[in-house]
């Protein structure tokens, strides 16, 4: 009786476990059961096609405990399942025509662990294959897998979640998919609008709605519902083309949206409307906006194509212009900036074009600029992101390095460490609510855990 928490989900026991918490978990041909022996209770998981977090099949055939205290279960005909007791999510792997993943086979027939901290899979008529836990553990979203094909849908400009924790991943050229479950779709095809375009920045308003920049539709919003509409008519652009938006901090109803060789604008989501609320300078008007970050102090960090890092403080107007000279070691190090991103010191961090990252202050003074020199993989930077232990992981033009701020120490990853490839992209990277991080690149979406990341 699944409503009883004293009753298991099925009388029919596949496989028994106890892991070294000293809990129960007992496989059924209906179902995962957790059992409290403390309370006499049953905790039951199951598949559900609204949970992505769920376990991947109910009919559970093995399980076993990894050395980080991670479950992995095998399923009838629907691959393997890794469970977090931290936050009670299962991640379900299945075949990888790559075999990167070490899955050869959906229908796992037996787990276990040995003293290397591997795991070794069973399958019904596929062999033996097995997981070392010792590698690096990075992940990635390509076109191995199912409709992700080899050709434009591979190339990522950004990447979001929405409403339901599902990732909605915009590409070059070929509109957006969702993935979820370890499964790509394309959920728009109603959308023949949006199917052809570049799309280079996602975002969620609070009601559930997605708006998008495209390189071809302006800025665009979908609904819940599927309802979509287009606002390019009304931005006044030749060529309707957005690289990034970034909510209003202080306004939840306004959207900053950096355009294409026409500056700055401002979108009010209520009124659906471009409005003049902060009698924006001309000088934020004919610029190439390529990324966008506000701060707690009303400021507006403003990285351009060509015409360096702009601060404007949105309360009192002032406007500082940050840009590169030659032979000066006090200014920024390029003057294309892809991606700007504040760290828990509040120190900002700019990743040029060609000149590394910059560190500066708040009042937009550089402190030190990293290059390959220092240790940087390569000196086009798209993205940086900061994970749980401060250090910022960033993407380029040639891998992805890890730098310790602290230590001032790089480490570098490439193809060898299983990226999915070297080149990654401007606008496409993002820190998950768990703290997984993605960059997406020319070959599909890499993810990870930094904290799984063992060198």
């Amino acid at each position: 009786d699944n409503d009883n928490p004293t009753s298991l989900s099925d009388n029919r026991i596949k496989y028994i476990y106890k892991d070294s918490k000293n809990i129960i978990w007992l496989g059924t041909h209906d179902g995962l059961n957790a059992y409290d022996e403390k309370n006499d209770n049953f905790y039951k998981y199951f598949y559900s096609i609204e949970n992505p977090n769920s376990i991947s099949g109910n009919t559970i055939t093995s399980i076993c405990e990894d050395n980080d205290n991670f479950l992995w279960i095998g399923t009838d005909k629907n691959g393997l399942n890794i469970y977090d007791p931290n936050n009670y999510n299962f991640t379900r792997h299945k075949v990888d025509s790559s075999g990167k993943n070490g899955i050869i086979c959906d229908h796992i027939f037996c787990l276990c662990k040995d003293k290397s901290n591997i795991i070794w899979i069973g399958t019904m008529g596929e062999g033996v294959s097995k997981v070392n836990l010792q590698q690096k553990r990075f992940y990635s979203i390509n076109n191995d897998d199912n409709n992700f094909k080899k050709d434009k849908r591979n190339k990522i400009r950004s990447i979001h979640t929405n409403f339901r924790d599902i990732l909605v991943i915009g590409t070059f050229n070929d509109g957006l998919y969702e993935y979820s479950g370890n499964e790509i779709y394309y959920s728009f095809k109603k959308h023949s609008e949006i199917k052809e375009s570049s799309v280079n920045s996602i975002i969620s308003d609070n009601q559930n709605n997605l708006w998008i920049a495209s390189n071809k539709l302006g800025l665009c919003k979908l609904s819940p519902t599927g309802q979509f509409d287009s606002f390019n008519n009304q931005l006044g652009i030749s060529d309707n083309v957005i690289y990034y938006l970034l909510h209003n901090k202080f306004d939840n109803n306004l959207i900053w949206v950096g355009t294409d060789k026409e500056g700055l604008k401002i979108f009010n989501i209520r009124e659906e409307k471009f409005v003049d609320y902060y009698n924006l300078p001309s000088e934020l008007i004919d610029i190439d906006v390529r990324s966008i970050h506000s701060d707690n102090s009303h400021n507006l960090w403003i990285g351009t194509e060509a015409n360096g890092l702009f601060k404007y403080n949105i309360e009192n107007g002032f406007l500082k212009n940050f840009k590169y000279e030659s032979g000066s070691k006090y200014c920024i190090s390029d003057n294309t900036i892809w991606c700007i991103c504040e760290d828990v010191n509040k120190y900002i961090w700019i990743g040029t074009a060609s000149g590394g990252i910059n560190k500066l202050n708040t009042d937009g003074e550089v402190l030190f600029y990293y290059t390959e020199k220092n240790g940087l993989t390569n000196n086009c930077v798209f993205g940086i992101l900061e994970d749980e232990n401060n250090n910022l992981w960033i993407s380029t033009n040639d891998g992805l390095s890890c730098f310790n701020p602290d230590k001032e120490i790089f480490r570098n990853y490439d193809e060898t460490d299983n990226l999915p490839g070297r080149e990654f992209n401007e606008g496409a990277f993002l820190k998950s609510k768990d703290g997984i991080l993605y960059f997406g690149g020319m070959n599909g979406i890499t993810y990870f855990n930094p904290s799984e990341i063992k060198d």
